[in-house]
């Protein structure tokens, strides 16, 4: 399961452009009618990550091996399904170390 933090909500309001607020707030009115929307909860923290990145790491460094999760990380999946680009995320045990490597 991937957690939605409170504290990324106004990372969202504050730095998404307008097309990802509206998305995120569509995907978290299906989380309201069902909590368990895991494809939702997924697409958010991947908007959440690419906000991030974009705005405050500036990494461009690929999800790779060195993450623990890389074979089964339901993010790297999403991503992957979804033709996005892999960057490393949060998630990332290794991410502080990838992060300042940039």
């Amino acid at each position: 399961m991937i957690y939605i933090f409170n504290e990324d909500y106004p990372l969202i309001n504050l730095y998404g452009t307008e097309d990802e607020q509206k998305r995120i707030n569509e995907l978290l009115n299906k989380l309201s009618v069902r909590p368990d929307n895991i494809e939702a909860e997924l697409e958010i923290s991947a908007v959440n990550e690419e906000i991030f990145r974009r705005e405050f790491s500036k990494t461009l460094i690929l999800c790779g091996r060195c993450c623990e999760y890389f074979e089964k990380c339901p993010l790297k999946l999403f991503r992957e399904n979804k033709g996005m680009i892999q960057y490393c995320c949060r998630f990332c045990a290794d991410y502080e170390k990838c992060a300042r490597n940039k």
